[in-house]
C-alpha cells in the first residue's frame, strides 16, 4: 500500500459521521437533542401566550383609557354647555329689582327726575307739531280728584319703530297725568325683535340694561326708557353696544354708575329679559283679554289702543273715551235738563203753604 493511500483511509474515516447523519438529530453547536429541541418549542409557546396575555391587558388598559378618557370629556362638555347656559341663565337667572308683575311702575319720583343728557331728554321731550297743536299739553284739564286713576300699561321692545314714535309723542302728557294722579303707569320691557339687529341680540341687551338701570338707579328709569327709544337706532342695524347702553344710563345721571356700567356690559339681566319675553309673548296680558302678537301695546283699562302711536291728540282722546266720568276734563256742571228736573221740587211745595192759609179768627 502506498502512503498516499494509507494517508487518505483515516480522512475518509473521519468524515464519515459528518456525511451520514442520523435521522431527526440536527447538529447544533451546542450539541441539541430532539427532547431539548421540544423544551424549547414549549418554552416558545408560553412565551407567545404570555405576549398574547400581555397584549390583552394593554388592549384592556387601553379601553379603560379611552373609556374612562371619553367619560372626561363628554363630563367636560356637560360642564361647558351647564356653564354656557348657567352664563346664558345666569348670572343665575337673576331678576332686577323693582320689578312689580313683569313691569316697572312709573310714579311721580321717575317722572320728575332731572337728567344730564342732551338729546331727547325727559325734561324737554319732542312732540309732533300736530300733537302740540291740537291737544297742547300745558292745556290739558285737570283730572277730577275724586276720580280712580286709568290704568295705563305699555309693552315695549326697545328695537320697535312704533314704540319710539308713540314714546316721542306722549312722554310730556304722560310724564303730566302720573304728576297729577290721572294714570298709573307700568312700562313691561319685552324683547320680540330680537333678530332684526344683524345678530347682535339687540332688543335683548336693550332690555337688561332697563333691568341693571332699574336696580341700580330706579329714579333714572322713566328717564332711560324715553332715551332708548327716543334715539332708538334704526331697525336691521346692530344697535348699541354695552359700552354704548351703559354711556346712556350715565349720560342722563344714572346713580351708582360703576355698578350700572358693570351690570350692563355683563349682560347680567339678558336671561331674565328672555324669559320675561316667553311668558307674555302671544299670551293674554295685564289681567286683560288681549294677547300680546307684537312688539309694542298699549293698553288703557285692559282695552287695546289701536290709533297712530306718533299722535298724541288721538291718544289723548282715547284715554278720555275711556274714562268714563271724563277723568281729564273739568268737573262738569249741570246740564239744562237737569236744571229743568230739579226745578220742579221746590215749586211743588212753595204753594202749599199758600193754599193752607186759613181766614183770621172772628171772621
Amino acid at each position: 500500500m502506498s502512503n498516499e493511500e494509507a494517508e487518505g483511509t483515516p480522512a475518509e474515516e473521519q468524515n464519515l459521521p459528518e456525511a451520514k447523519p442520523e435521522t431527526g438529530i440536527v447538529p447544533t453547536t451546542t450539541g441539541t437533542t430532539p427532547v431539548a429541541q421540544e423544551s424549547r418549542r414549549d418554552a416558545v409557546r408560553e412565551k407567545a401566550q404570555l405576549v398574547s396575555a400581555q397584549q390583552k391587558r394593554s388592549r384592556l388598559i387601553w379601553r379603560s383609557v379611552i373609556g374612562f378618557v371619553a367619560v372626561a370629556v363628554i363630563a367636560a362638555a356637560a360642564i361647558v354647555v351647564t356653564n354656557v347656559v348657567a352664563g346664558e341663565a345666569g348670572k343665575p337667572l337673576s331678576e332686577p329689582k323693582n320689578l312689580v308683575n313683569g313691569g316697572f311702575v312709573v310714579d311721580v319720583d321717575l317722572v320728575s327726575a332731572s337728567t344730564s343728557a342732551g338729546n331727547g331728554t325727559i325734561t324737554e321731550p319732542t312732540a309732533t307739531p300736530e300733537a302740540t297743536e291740537e291737544v297742547p299739553v300745558e292745556e290739558t284739564p285737570d283730572a277730577t280728584p275724586t276720580a280712580a286713576p286709568l290704568n295705563v300699561n305699555i309693552y315695549t321692545d326697545y328695537h320697535d319703530a312704533d314704540a319710539s314714535a308713540f314714546q316721542i309723542a306722549n312722554a310730556v302728557q304722560l310724564a303730566k297725568w302720573v304728576r297729577e294722579g290721572a294714570i298709573t303707569l307700568t312700562y313691561y320691557p319685552i324683547a320680540t325683535v330680537t333678530g332684526q339687529s344683524n345678530g347682535t341680540k339687540y332688543s335683548v341687551r336693550a332690555m337688561a340694561s332697563v333691568g341693571c338701570v332699574a336696580t341700580y338707579s330706579p329714579v333714572s328709569l322713566f328717564a332711560y326708557h324715553h332715551e332708548l327709544l327716543a334715539t332708538q337706532p334704526a331697525v336691521e342695524t346692530e344697535g348699541y353696544s354695552n359700552a354704548e347702553l351703559a354711556d346712556l344710563a350715565i349720560a342722563i345721571g344714572a346713580d351708582q354708575p360703576k355698578k350700572v356700567r358693570a351690570c350692563i356690559e355683563d349682560e347680567t339681566f339678558t336671561v331674565w329679559a328672555k324669559k320675561q319675553t316667553d311668558e307674555v309673548a302671544g299670551k293674554k296680558v295685564a289681567d286683560s283679554k288681549v294677547k300680546l302678537d307684537g312688539s309694542f301695546l298699549v293698553l288703557i283699562d285692559g282695552v287695546k289702543y289701536v290709533g297712530n302711536p306718533g299722535n298724541a291728540a288721538e291718544f289723548a282722546q282715547a284715554v278720555l273715551k275711556a274714562s268714563s266720568d271724563a277723568f281729564y276734563a273739568p268737573t262738569p256742571t249741570p246740564t239744562p235738563s237737569e236744571v229743568a228736573t230739579e226745578t220742579p221740587a221746590p215749586e211743588a211745595t212753595t204753594p202749599a203753604p199758600t193754599e193752607s192759609v186759613t181766614p183770621a179768627p172772628g171772621t
